[in-house]
């Protein structure tokens, strides 16, 4: 079914990229892309039965990529994941700019200033914010790192970093970043959740609703704890593993640790647990970049001899 222009007729624009414009799509010609922030389906329901009761007062963002005849969804996932709920056969949408960038710096302004939004999904919305600029500005180091800053001195530096980019991006002074939350401190805590925390465990916390996962202190505790204590934390959390369900993160490290039990000061083993943090946290294509510069660091022997003990 055709799209039905509702404002702003476009037809005289030869071509152009055509932006700004209101149509009323069906709602199964858009298709959602990946996001940054993971559609709550709590949320989605209750806006969906809102707009089924009152009518959609917001419209949803989407674009038109070439050669697609169906619609990229940029912003509004949680109105349209709710209209699929209820059947909802259009949705009232603006046509925005298809560019890559635009587009998630789109879904980032849209909900970088939630008040309900998780320090987890702030956090993820500045990074990928100051990676676009500073692409932007033609920064060689733009891409997003695949290693883990874990002292306080590294994080630091970054956070003040990020200040500093968003400050220009949008113009605040410091009193109203103040104002908003986004000081170097708030900053520098919130990425060192990101940074240090792999994102199963905490879509784990998320889809069984555990206040751990709206609570930036305890999502800090459970960050400072290495990649395997972490997630003997979550089965803890969680009621996982044979474990009771507890409230907190100290609660479940004493459970999980008891005094005494804790494992030795190994630098190496330190090492091997950021990296396999890291590495959890890099996409495939990320993880198949990184294996292709391993690869050549390994002494063929031993490639050959884990070849061997796997047939």
């Amino acid at each position: 079914m055709a799209s039905l222009p509702i404002a702003n007729d476009t037809s005289d624009l030869h071509g152009a990229e055509v932006v700004d414009s209101i149509l009323l799509i069906p709602t199964h010609d858009i298709v959602r892309g990946d996001r940054l922030r993971d559609i709550d389906p709590v949320w989605a329901g209750a806006l969906g039965r809102l707009m089924a009761r009152d009518g959609q007062q917001t419209p949803v963002e989407v674009c038109r990529l070439p050669g697609r005849s169906d619609w990229l969804l940029v912003a509004g996932g949680h109105r349209h994941e709710g209209a699929q709920l209820e059947d909802i056969p259009f949705l009232r949408a603006v046509v925005v700019s298809a560019n890559r960038d635009d587009r998630r710096l789109r879904e980032i302004n849209e909900n970088l200033w939630r008040k309900d939004l998780e320090p987890i999904d702030r956090a993820a919305f500045i990074a990928e914010a100051v990676l676009i600029q500073k692409r932007r500005a033609g920064i060689a180091d733009a891409h997003r790192s695949a290693s883990v800053p874990t002292h306080l001195k590294a994080l630091t530096a970054e956070a003040a970093d990020t200040l500093e980019t968003i400050s220009n991006v949008y113009g605040w002074s410091e009193e109203v970043g103040e104002q908003l939350g986004f000081t170097g401190r708030t900053i520098r805590n919130d990425l060192f959740v990101y940074r240090r925390l792999s994102p199963s465990l905490v879509d784990r916390l998320r889809v069984a609703r555990h206040p751990v996962a709206r609570n930036a202190t305890q999502l800090r505790a459970l960050a400072k704890l290495e990649t395997r204590a972490q997630r003997d934390v979550v089965d803890a959390l969680l009621g996982e593993a044979g474990w009771q369900p507890c409230k907190t993160v100290a609660e479940a490290v004493k459970r999980t640790q008891p005094a005494g039990t804790a494992a030795p000061d190994d630098p190496a083993a330190k090492r091997l647990s950021a990296f396999l943090g890291a590495f959890q946290r890099m996409s495939l294509a990320e993880r198949k970049g990184a294996l292709e510069h391993l690869l050549p660091l390994l002494p063929a022997n031993t490639i050959l001899s884990n070849m061997e003990g796997t047939r």
